[in-house]
């Protein structure tokens, strides 16, 4: 449950930052509602409950697979429930691809992160 939670938080303070600089790169910032607010926080928030499936004895493809699925489908849910993308195929896909490659970011992000402590850790119990 405290994974879940962590997940869950982590992913809400990404979305919430990603948010942020697409407001301050496309503003106008003046235009920010408490409710769109909101629904980047449950959009991010699924993400991060979808990531508990890394806990599951699945196939690695499976789990990123579900984890890209809830991420590509809560933000296009978000994005057509506020007027911000048209309900077209064309637009569609273009945006799922979109969060896709920013997942993918995120994703290759935290793998180099979890890397280098890997390697700092193994480095420090070989001095020992």
């Amino acid at each position: 449950m405290k994974s879940l939670i962590s997940y869950v938080l982590a992913s809400m303070c990404i979305g919430s930052f990603i948010y942020l600089i697409i407001l301050v790169t496309y503003g106008p910032v003046e235009n920010v509602q408490v409710e769109r607010i909101y629904s980047v926080w449950v959009a991010s928030a699924a993400i991060g409950a979808a990531t508990i499936v890394h806990h599951f004895n699945w196939a690695s493809l499976a789990r990123y697979a579900v984890q890209f699925g809830v991420g590509i489908a809560a933000f296009t849910i978000v994005n057509i429930y506020h007027g911000w993308l048209e309900i077209s195929f064309l637009e569609i896909l273009n945006f799922g691809l979109s969060i896709f490659l920013i997942m993918l970011l995120i994703s290759a992000v935290n793998y180099l992160l979890s890397a280098r402590d890997s390697k700092l850790i193994n480095q420090i119990l070989n001095k020992k």
